[in-house]
Parts: structure tokens; C-alpha cells; sequence
């Protein structure tokens, strides 16, 4: 089991490198029985104004259900 946190990331669009790279990073890094901890500013994305960020992070939100569906 491992565990990854990210915080304080400062994506600035779904268009930005990072953005890319972080999810990449998901895909590739988080198995079953992981655990994924966001805080700081990507957390923002799940506390706010939702259909905004739903929109234009749906492959971040994507992301984090194929990673439920995996057991992380």
C-alpha cells in the first residue's frame, strides 16, 4: 500500500503541463489498496463551485472515480 499526497499544486487551467502531469501521474503511480490524499488548492476543486470545476476538470473527476473503481 502507498500513499500520495498533493497539495498546493496551482493548476491554472486544463490546459496547464502540470495538469497533465498530475494525472498522468494518478494513472500511472495509484493501484488498488493505495490511498490518495489532496489537499490545499486541489481540494478547492471538490469544495467549490461544482458545476464550474466539474466542467472544466472532468478528466481530473474522471480520474478520481477510475482510481475508486481500482480499490484506491
Amino acid at each position: 500500500m502507498k500513499i500520495l499526497a498533493f497539495s498546493d499544486l496551482h493548476i491554472l487551467s486544463d490546459e496547464d503541463p502540470l495538469y497533465r502531469l498530475f494525472l498522468s501521474t494518478l494513472d500511472r503511480q495509484i493501484s488498488s489498496g493505495d490511498m490518495v490524499v489532496l489537499a490545499g488548492d486541489i481540494f478547492d476543486l471538490l469544495v467549490g463551485p461544482k458545476s464550474f470545476f466539474l466542467t472544466r476538470y472532468k478528466d481530473f473527476f474522471e480520474m478520481i472515480s477510475r482510481l475508486g473503481n481500482r480499490g484506491a
